[in-house]
């Protein structure tokens, strides 16, 4: 799974600027279909979180910067995730600080 492309996916398909004031953001998707979509980056992202490679971990890392972004941006952020599925996220990223590899510790501080 290219986490590049999962961090991508979290930028373009859940937010659209607002016609109004470009601070505004919301889902252009339906909410079911926010919601799955979420759950699911958020499970592959998890994965790649625990991954042998570095490189792996760190594009992630980014991944799950560009998700967590999103979802404080947006007006039913605490309705995608579960509480649950976000403190797992956290954790792993909290663990990647103590990496090795200094992109994946600089990937896990964003």
């Amino acid at each position: 799974v290219a986490c590049r492309a999962l961090g991508n996916i979290c930028t373009e398909c859940f937010t659209m600027k607002s016609t109004e004031t470009t601070s505004a953001i919301s889902s252009s998707l339906p909410f079911d279909s926010a919601k799955s979509l979420c759950e699911g980056i958020s499970s592959t992202l998890i994965s790649a979180l625990q991954d042998a490679a570095g490189s792996v971990r760190s594009m992630a890392l980014f991944a799950v910067g560009n998700l967590v972004q999103t979802l404080y941006r947006l007006d039913d952020n605490c309705l995608l995730l579960t509480c649950a599925l976000l403190t797992k996220i956290a954790n792993i990223a909290c663990d990647c600080l103590n990496d090795s590899n200094d992109k994946v510790v600089g990937n896990a501080i964003r």
